[in-house]
């Protein structure tokens, strides 16, 4: 007995031992299928037994649900493979997606589009780890439904995109954002037709380096205006790559460190280092000025550049963190030892699953090609000289913020990668809806609130059911407040306070929140309720209200350098486990970010290597004009070169629009300064030159000559300069010839009008004043801007002074307050009264005879008495019975179509106008007419002055009766100036009748009686790029400031409503207009008043609110002023979206109705051929009679 018990006992005490020492993942096979055989019946499986999205197309792409190795419960309905990213099916380059239908009701017609970044970073990252119906974590065995999934809400699909990331097979070339949109659309269309989903919403979400290319997709997208396929609706990127790194990384990371210096463990002595070189390379300063700024005080300058000696601190202080912590994980600071294994393939020290998605088996189940797979790669065409594409938010992310008015950025504080600090700055430095940057600072009181999740106890259940005498789990993990969030104007930024690089996976509640609200699902993200796809209280231990909400919040540490939006240790209601986890080092060339090599005691090269080269499209043609702001003398160079500047940018086909305005790069800042200096160097040098060579002989010293072809064009120059140019500079100075004053009923009738249509008085009276102090703009100083306006006139009120009195008793009422008696410094804005200022350009000609047209010119004398000379007046047959106005001329034969008549606006005649006119050509039927006319002193020509209202009624209507008969309507289509004669012929009684539909393209006469027409034109003192080539290549040309400072008589011009009668009318209108005011034209037209307000609510187009502008005024010194309307969110929602909602209403036909193209300026809706489609289709069916 004694050798069976000692017997007994030595194998019970091996047993023991080798169960000690046995490998622990050996010991979980025992364990982690020990569940509850009732309790998976709980989790409810997502397969459907039929479904719309299986047709005979689809039914290669259907993945098991069940079949899918080492996941013991049905995943549900999905679809998996590859399509052609060309209209080619058997085109090898494809993208590899995985879609998953939802149940969710409401998401009937949307899908929702998630990419990762990298760039070359599957998307299976994010359906593996964050937001799939599945969830497989780091550093556990097997995966496990996703309560957080997003099919919950929505249809969703993952996709690898470009090609060669992931299971995406091929090797085409991909230099730069361009390229990436080009081959996702193309995909996309063939996604859409192999699932029928034509018609439906498109959210596309994403994070890290897919926020570079989202916004290119999603403009991309718009661009094509065809809802059919791309009917983007919102877009969210979280912790995005959207500006350059010294912006996103190295401005901020010293002062994230100094503010976790207990988390990272830096020393005193390292961090004093680090502190000064911040200061020394100008990080602190930076930092400090533009975090802290709302509005922002102007543009923000890039942030210094990490290439100065001892300003790379991001790698410094990573390499400094990395030697404290060997586990470091920079993209969630908190996470120290040890390494997890990864089931993605992320590199690790410890065992356990790896490279789920490199087995044969599961490659198979989801359909994907044959692959040696890595979760980040990329083939040798991606980006292989680096992405060449700007930064998107220097890019087309503003341009997607107007365009969807629905746009989230999203930042977790635990990122150590990219930080909060700089994508706020990077915010602040975007214009998007008229304004830059946020105008007020996000608020700590706006609390991102996530509720309490249902399934968290089961999942808690399920993974420690193996486990004996488990205490009870508590559902509190990832609910309550869990960080903060702001709205304006479209664009909503959140900051979440536990999350990392990956907020879906860090804080999976949160991005769940975010996404209801990007759907519309919620109206705001502090709304305390359920997820909407629960049912029951899950708000906590009892019902909360908006009286609980700050009581639940914890105290927390002060913020460094008085930062807004920075790192924070808000409190949550229940905190979310933390998810230690590295990514895979993107040591490839290609990558722009950051990827740290896990090799333990190896100092890690962590530089990031994105250099983004700009790619800069220059043009010059001036769409409109102003007079010089800063000058009361011509003080611009004038030469005859000048006459011919715009060869440079027009050499282009006839059928190539170059109406662009520039943008406002530092390049192309550089580029138009350069252009200017140098056309104002050439009279000079000229007339030097040509002065020296009699001087030379008079006073007996030797002059290098130059050869004789520059010597005649230096006296050319000379000769125009002396003999034509100063001349005509003296002409351009004689006082203009007013119009009879308008009488007194009829002045009233003007002044109610303006008065009942101005938003905000003061900024009325300044702008008008220049910008002046309003305590400066006294009663003699109103008296004489009223009598400019209203009378016609200078000098003093005479027997008028009752009348004024009357209207200053009226904006006296509007202020609420006394204007001042006397007269004070200020000076207002009289266009016709002020001194004229010009400068001389060329018309570069590009004859519209190529498209089917006919030149009609007017007398041989008057030809010739245009510089320079129009060779083609000589040899045309075509006469215009006009004396003044020539036009080109296509015939009308239709009985039952409008004909149609165009007029230019300020800038090269109708050259800029050509592909516009041409596709019109095509698009109408080939008996309709059409009559362009020329306007001449508005075309950059040395010619006569511009015509009295009724001169230029009556030469208009000799035109007409030359073509037509006298009962004849046509449709009217004007643009800019042009838009002026537009207002003429409406008023004008016999030619009023005869008008039909109107079509306004940057209408300048609309809200002509606020100030930033005529300031923006006039007086503004250009800073940006765009800004100097309008002032100089427009404002500076002689015939257009003279017919701006002697010819325009703003009450003869204004465009009333009223005016516009019974008539279809529509309004073309860009939403980043250099000089009108569109936001207020576009209520005004749309709602009948500036507040937009006048409208009741329909079709609102998006589910975000907040902060709305109420329209842009005018830029004095540089600083826009802007009316706003400051409900807060939650509480003025609804308003808001009806300010808004003008914007995207149904184009029907009928009365008066606006086309608003958010992401252009004025006149560049002739530079791109989707654009101009729109306006051609409106004028399609006018001319049809389509209702």
């Amino acid at each position: 007995m004694k050798s069976l018990t000692s017997l007994s006992l030595l194998l019970a005490a091996s047993a023991a031992l080798v169960s000690a020492t046995a490998s622990p993942h050996d010991k979980h096979e025992k364990y982690k299928r020990s569940l509850p055989v009732s309790k998976p019946a709980k989790v409810a499986p997502r397969a459907k037994l039929t479904s719309k999205y299986l047709t005979n197309t689809t039914a290669s792409y259907a993945v098991n649900g069940s079949a899918l190795p080492d996941v013991d419960f049905n995943i549900g309905e999905s679809y998996a493979g590859t399509l052609p990213i060309s209209n080619n099916a058997s085109d090898t380059n494809r993208l590899w997606f995985w879609f998953f239908p939802s149940d969710n009701p409401l998401a009937e017609k949307e899908i929702t589009i998630w990419l990762n970044g990298g760039p070359g970073c599957s998307s299976l990252d994010g359906l593996f780890q964050e937001n799939g119906p599945f969830s497989w974590q780091s550093g556990t065995y097997a995966p496990v439904p996703n309560p957080y999934s997003w099919t919950n809400l929505t249809n969703m699909v993952w996709i690898d995109q470009p090609v060669s990331t992931g299971f995406s097979p091929g090797n085409a070339l991909v230099n730069d954002e361009t390229d990436v949109a080009t081959q996702f659309n193309a995909f996309w269309k063939n996604f859409i037709d192999t699932f029928s989903m034509q018609g439906y919403k498109v959210y596309i979400t994403g994070e890290s380096y897919a926020g570079q290319y989202i916004p290119y997709i999603a403009s991309a997208m718009l661009d094509h205006n065809d809802t059919t396929y791309y009917n983007v609706k919102g877009v969210q990127i979280n912790d995005p790559s959207i500006n350059h790194d010294d912006t996103l990384m190295q401005a901020p990371v010293t002062a994230a460190a100094i503010y976790y210096q207990n988390v990272l463990n830096l020393n005193e002595t390292y961090l004093a280092n680090v502190t000064a070189r911040a200061k020394s390379c100008g990080y602190t300063d930076f930092l400090e000025t533009y975090t802290t700024s709302f509005p922002p005080p102007g543009p923000i300058p890039a942030a210094p550049s990490s290439r100065q000696p001892g300003c790379d601190l991001f790698d410094d202080i990573y390499n400094a963190v990395y030697y404290v912590n060997p586990c470091f994980n920079i993209y969630h600071l908190t996470d120290f030892c040890p390494y997890l294994w990864d089931e993605l393939g992320f590199p690790s020290l410890a065992g356990g699953p790896n490279n789920y998605f490199n087995r044969s088996d599961v490659q198979e189940v989801i359909h994907a090609p044959p692959t040696n797979y890595f979760i980040c790669g990329g083939g040798e065409n991606l980006f292989p000289k680096g992405d060449k594409s700007l930064p998107s938010a220097l890019g087309p992310l503003p341009s997607v913020i107007e365009r969807t008015n629905n746009t989230i950025i999203g930042h977790g504080l635990l990122d150590f990668l990219l930080f909060a600090n700089g994508s706020l700055i990077t915010i602040q430095n975007m214009t998007w809806n008229g304004l830059q940057g946020f105008q007020t600072p996000p608020s700590k009181a706006q609390n991102l609130y996530v509720p309490y999740h249902q399934s968290l106890g089961y999942i808690l259940e399920i993974a420690n059911a193996a486990i004996p005498n488990t205490p009870a789990q508590i559902d509190t993990a990832g609910a309550g407040f869990q960080g903060n969030w702001h709205t304006e104007r479209g664009l909503t930024w959140t900051t979440v306070n536990l999350a990392g690089h990956e907020i879906p996976q860090y804080t999976p509640g949160a991005a769940y929140r975010q996404l209801e609200f990007l759907l519309g699902r919620i109206d705001n993200l502090s709304v305390v309720g359920d997820f909407t796809t629960q049912t029951g209280n899950f708000t906590g231990v009892r019902a909360m209200t908006s009286s609980d909400v700050t009581g639940v919040e914890i105290q927390t540490g002060p913020r460094y350098r008085s930062i807004t939006e920075s790192f924070s240790n808000a409190g949550t209601v229940g905190a979310c486990a933390t998810n230690l986890r590295h990514k895979k080092t993107q040591e490839s060339h290609t990558s722009p970010m950051l990827r740290p090599r896990l090799v333990p005691h190896k100092k890690q090269t962590t530089k990031a290597k994105r250099k983004r080269d700009q790619l800069l499209t220059l043009s010059l043609a001036p769409p409109c004009c102003a007079v010089d702001p800063a000058s009361q003398t011509i003080k611009s160079a004038h030469s005859l070169t000048s006459l011919h500047a715009f060869n440079i940018c027009t050499s282009t086909t006839p059928h190539q629009s170059t109406t662009t305005m520039i943008n406002n790069s530092r390049a192309e800042y550089v580029f138009i300064r350069v252009c200017i200096f140098a056309l104002q160097s050439i009279p000079v040098i000229s007339l030097a030159y040509c002065l020296s060579i009699p001087a030379s002989y008079l006073f007996g010293y030797p002059i290098r000559r130059l050869p004789l072809p520059l010597e005649c064009w230096f006296l050319a120059e000379s000769i125009f300069f002396l003999f034509c140019f100063l001349p005509y500079r003296i002409w351009l100075q004689r006082e203009a010839i007013h119009p009879p004053a308008p009488f007194r009923a009829e002045r009233e009738e003007l002044y109610r009008n303006c008065s009942d249509n101005i938003i905000d008085p003061e900024a009325y009276l300044q702008k008008w004043f220049l910008g002046a102090d309003i305590e400066e703009i006294r009663r003699e100083n109103v008296k004489e801007f009223f009598l400019w306006a209203f009378f016609n006139r200078g000098g003093p009120p005479g027997d008028d002074d009752k009348e004024l009195e009357g209207y200053i008793a009226t904006l006296e009422e509007q202020l609420g307050r006394e204007i001042r008696p006397g007269r004070g410094n200020a000076k207002c804005l009289r266009l016709t009264l002020d001194e004229c200022v010009g400068f001389v350009d060329f018309l570069t000609f590009c004859s519209l005879r190529f498209h089917g047209f006919h030149f009609h010119r007017t007398s041989i004398k008057q030809s010739l008495s245009i510089l320079p000379i129009r060779p083609h007046s000589f040899w045309t047959t075509y006469r215009s019975p006009a004396s003044h106005i020539t036009y080109w001329h296509r015939p009308h034969t239709s009985k039952t179509k409008l004909p149609i008549i165009f007029i230019h606006g300020i800038g090269i005649g109708l050259y800029p106008y050509t592909s516009f006119l041409n596709e019109l050509n095509a698009k109408t039927d080939d008996k309709v007419g059409i009559i362009a006319l020329e306007i001449m002193n508005i075309s950059f020509r040395l010619t006569h002055s511009g015509l009295p209202r009724e001169e230029t009624c009556r030469e208009i209507s000799q035109i007409l009766n030359q073509h037509f008969p006298p009962d004849q309507k046509f449709i009217l289509i004007s643009h800019s100036y042009g838009t002026v004669i537009t207002t003429h012929l409406l008023h004008d009684p016999n030619l009023s009748p005869r008008i039909g539909p109107v079509v306004l393209m940057d209408p300048v006469s609309i809200c002509l009686h606020l100030p930033s027409v005529a300031y923006n034109f006039t007086r503004r003192i250009p800073k940006a790029a765009n800004e100097y080539q309008l002032y100089y290549f427009a404002s500076m040309d002689p015939g257009v400031a003279h017919t701006l400072g002697r010819r325009f008589f703003w009450n003869e011009n204004v465009l009333w409503k009223q005016d516009l009668g019974d008539r279809k009318v529509t309004a073309c209108l860009a939403g980043r207009d250099l000089i009108v005011d569109t936001e207020a034209v576009g209520r005004y037209l749309c709602c009948g008043s500036l507040s937009g307000r006048g409208t009741p609510r329909e079709g609102v187009a998006n589910g975000s609110a907040g902060r709305l502008d109420m329209g842009r005024l005018i830029d004095v010194e540089g600083e826009e002023e802007d009316t706003m309307i400051t409900g807060e969110v939650g509480e003025s929602t609804k308003d808001d979206e009806v300010e808004e909602e003008w914007k995207y209403r149904e184009w029907k036909g009928e009365g008066v109705e606006v086309l608003w193209f958010a992401g252009l300026d004025h006149a560049q809706v002739f530079d791109k051929k989707s654009s101009r489609r729109r306006v051609i289709e409106v004028v399609r069916r006018y001319c049809e009679g389509v209702e």
